[in-house]
């Protein structure tokens, strides 16, 4: 692995890699949604992000049961763990930690 981060030595094949890899330490977040105006540090958030859309639109719809509510933003989710999970958005909690 011959390109190394120089803030806590972590070690990756490529250097894209480590140019994902020194967002997390630099708080960068070049992927905004163009719905909400969220951003992420990684595409991958933001494709995942997009999904609670969708299911924002399902729940709106009335085709789900039962739903769960952000009180930060009042967005309804399908599933209380999409919830825990999108909270992380406006509490900024980082429940994993980078080895």
């Amino acid at each position: 692995k011959p390109h190394e981060c120089a803030l806590c030595l972590s070690k990756f094949h490529t250097k894209t890699d480590l140019a994902r890899h020194i967002r997390t330490h630099t708080g960068e977040k070049p992927f905004e949604c163009e719905i909400c105006g969220v951003k992420f540090g990684y595409g991958s958030a933001l494709q995942k992000h997009r999904r609670f859309h969708a299911r924002k639109n399902v729940i709106e719809q009335g085709t789900t049961k039962e739903t769960f509510e952000c009180e930060f933003c009042k967005v309804k989710f399908s599933h209380r763990s999409t919830l825990i999970s999108h909270k992380r958005i406006h509490t900024g909690e980082k429940p994993f930690e980078c080895e």
